[in-house]
């Protein structure tokens, strides 16, 4: 019921929205039934996001996310409902209560996660004195406080309804919240820095992350309820606890390690070399190899700006734009054809120094 009433809240009053890439344009709609993106649907469309599989700036984020969402926060809320009543004698209004602590976890981790890893990265930016952006890989130090806090909520829960008798206590639900406020706070800060490496794509980013997280958790609840059966509470808190640290920790200290050097390869959402940053140095930039087509090369730079490249991916034929807190400049445009004065066999390049907080 409740989630009926806000399908029928949103539906009325909340706005699809939409940027489209190629002509630099936002829409938003109200109460429309027909799509506000007047292209028509691909078979692309549905494909292009598991390129991701391929990106470990994105690959790696969503399985260490994946992990932590499994065990911090779908193996409590699938058990409380199987084992309290059994094992405290709840009915089911006492059950549903229990979940307070998740709500309330989850809150306190959103406002951890989103305030404190803006300012985060607003801190480092300071620090570089607008010589260069702050690397995304530096976000990531704020996703290994949400691992250890998932760390502590799953061994606190399953270690205390293992040692809670038949008498309910408030200490099962302690561990929920420590979790919960783990979990989001990592949800947080790992998609953040997935979405800084491929903002031009991060509605793909989006449904890449959230088909990897769905698909895990949605299997973990046939085979949780028997590993705690086959083994006990305690056992299951030292499997979670080695999961989570193989498969979201160690991820996370490799992919800070490759991703602020040159170690992550392959082609990025511009057709190019992949985001390189120069780890705890003071530069942050990537090399773009342009075809021999490419008519003029700029060498850009927006210490406090956001280029968005949208001409990029056709090779330059386009404008480049840059918005900050001084508004919108066209830096500059790109042409090719007859008649150019760059006609060499030998690719141009560009080095672009870009913000990415």
């Amino acid at each position: 019921m409740v989630n009926g009433v806000q399908f029928i809240l949103y539906f009325i009053f909340g706005a699809e929205t939409l940027y489209i890439h190629d002509t630099q344009e936002a829409k938003a709609g109200f109460l429309g039934l027909r799509r506000i993106d007047p292209r028509p649907l691909t078979l692309e469309d549905f494909v292009h996001p598991f390129r991701f599989f391929l990106k470990p700036r994105v690959c790696l984020p969503a399985i260490s996310h994946s992990m932590i969402f499994l065990w911090a926060s779908i193996m409590p809320n699938i058990l409380m409902p199987q084992i309290f009543p059994a094992k405290f004698g709840l009915d089911t209004q006492q059950v549903g209560l229990q979940f307070l602590a998740a709500i309330v976890g989850s809150v306190i981790g959103e406002q951890l996660g989103g305030r404190t890893s803006d300012w985060w990265m607003r801190r480092r930016q300071r620090a570089l004195a607008g010589k260069a952006a702050a690397p995304p890989e530096y976000r990531l130090w704020l996703s290994y406080i949400g691992c250890v806090l998932s760390i502590i909520g799953v061994v606190v829960f399953c270690v205390q309804v293992e040692r809670a008798g038949r008498k309910w206590n408030i200490t099962p639900l302690v561990g929920v919240a420590i979790a919960s406020v783990g979990n989001q706070l990592s949800t947080t800060v790992l998609i953040t820095y997935a979405v800084d490496c491929y903002r031009l794509e991060a509605a793909s980013v989006g449904v890449f992350i959230s088909f990897v997280r769905q698909i895990w958790g949605f299997i973990g609840p046939f085979w949780i309820p028997h590993l705690i059966t086959a083994t006990s509470f305690d056992a299951t808190a030292g499997i979670a606890a080695a999961s989570l640290v193989v498969f979201s920790i160690i991820l996370i200290v490799w992919l800070q390690q490759r991703g602020s050097f040159q170690g992550l390869g392959g082609k990025d959402h511009w057709g190019a070399a992949e985001d390189q940053g120069s780890g705890g140095s003071s530069k942050f930039g990537v090399d773009i190899t342009y075809p021999p087509r490419l008519a003029k090369v700029a060498s850009l730079c927006a210490s406090e700006s956001i280029i968005d490249p949208a001409g990029f991916s056709s090779y330059g034929l386009g404008i480049v734009i840059a918005s900050g807190r001084k508004g919108t400049q066209r830096l500059a445009h790109f042409s090719a054809g007859k008649g150019t004065s760059n006609r060499s066999s030998t690719p141009a390049k560009v080095q672009l120094v870009m913000p990415l907080t």
